[in-house]
């Protein structure tokens, strides 16, 4: 019975040290400060870059950040992130978001805008009659 016991813990252990993700965690002002790895908690299932861009400054950020916070952060990213005002006053804060690699939070640099799909290539195709 112990021995039941002990294998169930064990593979309860390893099934969560398995699930856990790693990100860089830490923050740098123009390249410098200090970036480590850690491994996230389990609800903490994505890594997190913030990148906050003040008149030439660049402050990055890096964390484990629950998916769902990472959500609210980057809703913002289309205004504070990548509109002709934000970038022409040189004033950008951004956030970005991963969890299909570990380690995936390791870029320095604002992404380009994803592209948004046109409401033509959107639109399907007429359908052409059978013969």
């Amino acid at each position: 019975m112990k021995l039941l016991f002990f294998c169930v813990a064990l593979c309860l252990h390893l099934a969560v040290v398995k699930s856990q993700g790693q990100c860089y965690d830490g923050s740098s002002r123009d390249g410098v400060g200090n970036m480590t790895v850690v491994s996230c908690d389990f609800a903490m299932e994505s890594c997190m870059t913030k990148i906050e861009l003040n008149h030439g400054v660049t402050i990055l950020t890096r964390q484990c950040l629950q998916t769902k916070a990472c959500g609210s952060h980057t809703a913002n990213n289309e205004q504070q992130c990548y509109s002709d005002d934000a970038v022409s006053k040189e004033v950008q804060l951004c956030y970005f978001c991963c969890n299909d690699a570990n380690l995936c939070n390791d870029f320095a640099t604002i992404p380009p805008q994803p592209i948004q799909p046109t409401e033509e290539a959107l639109t399907p195709p007429p359908a052409t009659p059978l013969p």
